[in-house]
């Protein structure tokens, strides 16, 4: 940051790509007041090879409005991953530099939860950057990993105490109980403990007591009314299945390489996955419903 000169910043992961034009169109969407422009990733391969999935399926209707009230009601909300933002720098001389006490890495995590408290956030649906996908991602999977929820738990869990400094410094009132009001951090949760008991961090927690939380904020969460319905429906299935039943219905919620064709075609004729079109889906399609809220 030390470095960087311009009025806006990128940060673009070294494993990822930005297509030309992304520049333009994201000065396009700056203007005065606005913290931070996001916008969708197109998914490849460790050799550059389109998935054919955009990463992430963001709500519809996803203004800045949207955006601050669901920060300030629920802590954490759908955010890209790093090269999918673009940061003016009178925010980030504000939120930085980061205390590396909680993040070494994954600065997209902190920059993205307290944007929102500094200025408006501008969410473009336009596949502006492509997000390689090599098995080694920090958050998305390739294929079923429990112990990653354990890690996006704990990753959550440092995001909202950063988000609680930056609120107080502001004067901004924020729930006592805010990560257990935020929709994708919750089924985080559920999965972790579920097939993560024995590293899982929150001791407090149980099975019912997760499912309950859920269905009491699917009529506000931040996703289609049919999507929520499918997650409280999800998340009992997944509260109540034996462990291998378990570990199924996980990866079709998170890994999309692991739903059926006719499944992924039923979710896509919803809307609930969007696709580029440009290619079939493949095995290794990493595309999730929707996405993790910290972006990896």
């Amino acid at each position: 940051i030390a470095a960087a000169r311009g009025e806006v910043v990128f940060f673009l992961d070294a494993d990822d790509r930005l297509r030309p034009g992304a520049a333009a169109r994201v000065l396009a969407a700056m203007r005065p007041g606005v913290s931070a422009v996001q916008f969708c990733l197109e998914t490849i391969d460790g050799h550059g090879r389109s998935l054919g999935g955009v990463y992430p399926p963001l709500p519809p209707n996803w203004t800045p409005a949207r955006i601050r009230e669901t920060v300030l009601r629920d802590g954490l909300y759908p955010c890209p991953p790093m090269s999918g933002n673009a940061f003016a720098r009178w925010y980030l001389d504000k939120a930085m530099p980061l205390p590396t006490q909680l993040f070494r890495y994954g600065a997209d995590g902190p920059l993205n939860a307290v944007a929102p408290l500094y200025g408006d956030v501008v969410a473009l649906p336009d596949v502006l950057a492509e997000y390689r996908f090599h098995g080694r991602n920090h958050h998305a999977q390739a294929g079923l990993a429990p112990e990653k929820f354990v890690y996006n738990v704990a990753v959550d869990r440092r995001r909202a105490t950063f988000l609680r400094w930056h609120s107080e410094a502001l004067g901004i009132f924020l729930p006592d109980d805010v990560l257990d009001r935020s929709w994708f951090h919750l089924q985080f949760r559920l999965a972790a403990l579920k097939l993560c008991r024995d590293q899982y961090p929150v001791p407090t927690d149980t099975l019912p007591r997760l499912v309950r939380y859920i269905a009491r904020i699917a009529c506000r969460a931040p996703a289609p009314p049919l999507t929520r319905a499918l997650v409280v429906v999800w998340a009992m299935l997944v509260a109540a299945a034996p462990r291998r039943l378990a570990e199924r219905l996980v990866a079709v919620r998170f890994v999309g390489g692991n739903r059926p064709s006719s499944l992924d075609a039923l979710l896509r004729a919803f809307g609930l996955v969007r696709r580029t079109g440009r290619h079939a889906r493949t095995h290794q399609d990493p595309n999730m419903l929707p996405v993790v809220t910290s972006a990896d």
